[in-house]
């Protein structure tokens, strides 16, 4: 049997996003616990949180209850959206395209549950 050679698509983590019922609360936590930084926030009533090097690590997005929404994902220059979404699709997921404001382009990878992985690609 030959082994594979480990080669990720996902250079890194790119955030999580998270759903809770006291927006004001979790946030606080996160400033004062993390130290993270406030950089925007939605019309919905979300907040934007970064550690400080992107944009943003962390959504706070009003939810009923507390759940993992979906986590965002920077791809590796050589693997395509579409590649990403492909390989997602063959584990059970269906794929959504969409389009971000920011230097890249995020695929919506959403469960039959409603959670979602969002990946992307840095444009040079």
């Amino acid at each position: 049997m030959q082994s594979q050679k480990f080669d990720p698509k996902v250079f890194q983590l790119g955030y999580v996003a998270l759903g809770t019922p006291d927006i004001e609360r979790a946030k606080q936590h996160y400033l004062q616990n993390l130290g993270m930084t406030e950089v925007a926030q939605g019309d919905d009533g979300s907040v934007y949180l970064s550690v400080g090097y992107n944009h943003h690590d962390l959504v706070l997005r009003p939810a009923a209850q507390k759940e993992l929404l979906h986590v965002g994902f920077q791809l590796k220059p050589h693997i395509t959206t579409a590649d990403f979404a492909r390989d997602v699709r063959e584990t059970g997921l269906a794929a959504t395209d969409k389009t971000d404001s920011q230097l890249c382009r995020p695929q919506d990878l959403r469960s039959r549950r409603g959670q979602a992985a969002w990946a992307s690609r840095r444009f040079a």
